[in-house]
């Protein structure tokens, strides 16, 4: 879960991620509510690929300054 920010702002990253991992689905899930706005993002495909892909996503977004948990 990546918290305050807008899908806009990881699609290059998600776009990375897909580039350096062959095989792989990035996919993002915007929620909002009045008290909360989150997407969850998240890594489909290769099972040897998907733990590495996902620390680089998680790297990738503290490096933009926003931040992530594992749940809601």
């Amino acid at each position: 879960m990546v918290r305050g920010a807008g899908e806009s702002q990881l699609i290059e990253l998600m776009n990375a991620c897909l580039a350096r991992f062959p095989g792989i689905k990035v996919f993002s899930l915007p929620h909002m509510s009045e008290t909360d706005r989150y997407i969850e993002l998240g890594v489909r495909g290769e099972a040897d690929r998907i733990e590495v892909a996902i620390t680089e996503l998680k790297s990738g977004v503290s490096a933009l300054g926003f931040r992530w948990s594992e749940t809601a």
